[in-house]
């Protein structure tokens, strides 16, 4: 949480908003909520669906990604973790923490959209690489 927050706290600050880290903190602790439901309908999932799985099936399901558009064992390893994280639930995310920000700070929710673009986008898109980086010199 603390590595969403940072970001997007400088971006605001940046663009000269009234803010507290603690205000900002709270937006993004109650935003991560949304990332249980993924996991809720994952056991859901293997618990009365699919019963029949090994550990890269559980590992490698992520409902709502692009991911799931594809069987996993043909995707190359260092694209499962980018395909995962291109999901609904990323997209509710960046809605819930804009519509937070905007809450909080006093202003309209596509002004509350710019700061989330402009700062947590580069920020996941930054982690992306680094991940995906690993991933490919770990193999």
């Amino acid at each position: 949480m603390l590595l969403i927050s940072l970001p997007i706290y400088i971006g605001i600050i940046l663009v000269n908003i009234k803010i507290t880290f603690q205000d900002l903190f709270k937006i993004v602790a109650i935003a991560e909520l949304i990332f249980f439901i993924p996991m809720i309908i994952k056991i859901i999932w293997f618990y009365f669906f699919d019963k029949e799985y090994i550990l890269n099936d559980l590992i490698n399901f992520y409902p709502l990604s692009a991911l799931s558009l594809f069987d996993y064992k043909h995707v190359e390893p260092f694209l499962i973790y980018p395909l995962q994280i291109l999901n609904f639930f990323e997209l509710f995310y960046s809605f819930f923490l804009a519509y937070g920000i905007s809450k909080v700070i006093k202003i309209d929710i596509q002004r509350g959209m710019k700061i989330v673009l402009s700062t947590y986008i580069p920020t996941i898109i930054l982690w992306v690489v680094f991940v995906t980086f690993l991933s490919l010199n770990a193999t």
